[in-house]
């Protein structure tokens, strides 16, 4: 700000081309999905005890799928996963359909890096049908809990707010359809050329 007077925050957004195009399905167990780079491995790290825990609730009625880069079976030594392979860019979220996730999880360790980062995630996820339940924190803050995303302020949180979504399906397809309508209507790129037009012919 000292050198440059004309900032201009225009949010990450997403297109019509990426919504699903087959047909969200019922899985036989609840699958619930993280997938993130490496640059995520200290939050995946927020995951390992309430994930144990959970699996000792639920069992092999849950499935805990990860995709990306890191060694998922070297956090997780404890509990049965299923691991993905990266995909390039441009297939992502072909791949993230294909998993067909239930719930999604987004834990960020309160740092000012991830103060910084996007809520990208939350509109891709919420473009597949995923339920999604994130740390309170930085580009998810704007979660209106229990209405359009689930908002964790602790361990037993993560615990509380993914249990909630695996015994209640019903208020699981409320909050996707909620979330749903929140990125159509403030994250779709449609909505937001005009800011761009307006930023570059400035």
């Amino acid at each position: 700000s000292p050198w440059a007077k004309n900032i201009v925050i225009i949010p990450n957004c997403v297109s019509e081309a990426m919504r699903r195009d087959k047909p969200k399905t019922d899985n036989i167990k609840t699958r619930i999905l993280w997938s993130g780079s490496i640059n995520h491995l200290q939050d995946l790290d927020i995951l390992k005890a309430p994930l144990e825990k959970l699996h000792q609730k639920y069992g092999d009625s849950i499935e805990l799928h990860f995709q990306g880069p890191l060694d998922f079976k070297s956090v997780f030594n404890d509990i049965p996963i299923i691991s993905h392979y990266v995909v390039p860019f441009g297939d992502y979220l072909d791949k993230i359909q294909e998993i067909n996730a239930d719930i999604f999880l987004a834990p960020l360790e309160k740092i000012p890096f991830n103060a910084a980062r996007s809520n990208l995630k939350y509109s891709q996820m919420t473009l597949m049908k995923s339920a999604f339940v994130a740390t309170n924190y930085g580009p998810y803050s704007t979660i209106d809990h229990e209405i359009d995303g689930m908002l964790v302020n602790s361990e037993n949180d993560w615990v509380e707010h993914i249990s909630h979504l695996i015994d209640s399906p019903i208020f699981r397809n409320c909050l996707i359809a909620n979330a749903t309508e929140t990125v159509n209507s403030q994250y779709m790129i449609k909505h937001h050329l005009n800011r761009w037009k307006k930023l570059l012919v400035s």
